[in-house]
C-alpha cells in the first residue's frame, strides 16, 4: 500500500518499475494502468501475478525482465508470451523457461533478448538468423542469448548461412 500511495501521488507516471513481491494484494490494488512506465522487472511465482502486471504495462516497453524463483520448473504461458507488452519490448531477459515458438521468436520486436528455450527449434533459429543476416531482422538488433539443456544440431542451425570460424586469422584482419 506504501508504494502504491506514491504511485498515486505522481499519477501512476512512474518511468521504471521493479517488483518482488510475496502474494501482492491484487485485491486491495488501486493501480488501473502504467502507462509512462518503460522499464519493468516483474519477479513473481504465478502465471496469474504476471498477467496482472503486463497488463497494467504499456505495449512499447524499452527494457522486460521476468523472474521466478522456480525458474527450474515454470514456464511462462504462452498468451503471457504473446502479449505486445513482451513481443515489442526494446530488451527482454527472463530467469525462467521461456515457451516461446519458433512463429512467437521470429515475431520479437526486441533488439536484444536472453531467455531459456525449450520450444524453439533448430529450423527457428536458423531462420531468425537468416532474417537478421538478410536485413529482415529487427532494426538495431544486437544480442540474442538462448541457453537449453538440449543438445543442438549445429550444421541445421547454420544451414544456408555462411559462417567463419573466430579464429586467429579471423581476428587479424577484423
Amino acid at each position: 500500500m506504501f508504494a502504491e500511495k506514491w504511485m498515486t501521488k505522481c499519477n501512476y507516471e512512474i518511468k521504471g518499475l521493479s517488483v518482488n513481491f510475496k502474494q501482492y494484494p491484487f485485491e486491495n490494488s488501486k493501480i488501473k494502468s502504467l502507462p509512462h512506465c518503460r522499464s519493468v522487472h516483474i519477479s513473481a511465482d504465478s502465471a496469474d501475478e504476471f498477467r496482472w502486471w503486463i497488463q497494467k504495462l504499456p505495449e512499447d516497453l524499452l527494457d522486460l525482465e521476468l523472474s521466478t524463483t522456480e525458474h527450474d520448473t515454470f514456464s511462462y504461458p504462452s498468451d503471457i508470451l504473446s502479449c505486445p507488452q513482451v513481443m515489442n519490448t526494446a530488451h527482454f531477459n527472463s530467469w525462467g523457461r521461456v515457451g516461446f515458438t519458433d512463429d512467437q521468436f521470429l515475431k520479437l520486436k526486441t533488439k536484444s533478448v536472453m531467455f531459456s528455450c525449450f520450444n524453439i527449434t533448430e529450423d527457428g533459429i536458423n531462420q531468425f538468423l537468416k532474417n537478421w543476416v538478410n536485413g529482415k531482422g529487427v532494426e538495431g538488433f544486437k544480442k540474442a542469448l538462448l541457453w537449453s539443456e538440449q543438445t543442438r544440431d549445429e550444421l541445421k542451425i547454420m544451414r544456408g548461412i555462411e559462417v567463419r570460424p573466430w579464429d586467429e586469422e579471423f581476428r587479424r584482419e577484423a
